[in-house]
């Protein structure tokens, strides 16, 4: 019977307040319907496989445009586990919806067999689970909600430069007061008298 390892990964959700995933695979996949997904496609596929699923390991991922230390740390996780069950490692390959070319690459480097599963649509738990659609979904939703959040943090930094006036250190006043009212900046981070100068002078907030 052949051994496999499941690796599960996923990304924050910031403008959804999700940004730490549980290490237990179990409540992750509570956390997480994409994890949930991948655990469940890989456990079927063993299963078809006549397989034997040894562990599973999931991660969180924090940037798809570098590699990180979660990526690191994940494939460090996973190695000694293959080697001592000398098992094949297994992952979902979600295509341009959600690439990862350097995990790809770092199992590459670890010289860690894997098998790529694509996404197929599943019932989980009595609901139909489409991962392009979810994927497509959530993409959407992130889309208005930053819209939402600049148009916020436009109004904020307009009304609040009317109220701290050209005051001297007007730039950190301005910046303490959206950080107490909870005003995020246009990318969801908090305000520093640096960044409220950078923005106070962009076209979008100078016009009204």
């Amino acid at each position: 019977m052949e051994a496999f390892v499941g690796l599960y990964w996923t990304y924050p959700v910031n403008w959804a307040g999700f940004r730490q995933l549980s290490v237990d695979v179990d409540a992750a996949a509570a956390q997480s319907r994409t994890i949930r997904y991948q655990r469940e496609l890989i456990r079927r596929w063993v299963a078809d496989e006549a397989g034997h699923l040894v562990d599973e390991v999931t991660f969180m991922d924090s940037s798809p445009d570098r590699p990180t230390d979660a990526i690191y740390e994940a494939v460090s996780r996973v190695q000694p586990i293959c080697v001592a069950h000398n098992a094949r490692l297994v992952i979902a390959r979600f295509g341009r919806w959600r690439q990862h070319h350097f995990l790809h690459h770092r199992l590459g480097e670890m010289r860690i067999d894997f098998v790529d599963l694509d996404p197929q649509p599943m019932t989980i738990d009595g609901v139909r689970f489409e991962p392009i659609e979810h994927f497509r979904h959530w993409a959407s939703a992130g889309e208005a909600a930053s819209a939402a959040r600049r148009r916020d943090a436009i109004a904020a930094l307009r009304k609040a430069g009317r109220e701290i006036g050209p005051d001297p250190g007007r730039y950190e006043k301005i910046a303490h007061l959206l950080n107490q009212t909870g005003v995020k900046t246009f990318t969801g981070k908090a305000w520093t008298g640096e960044n409220v100068k950078k923005a106070l002078l962009m076209p979008e907030v100078v016009g009204e």
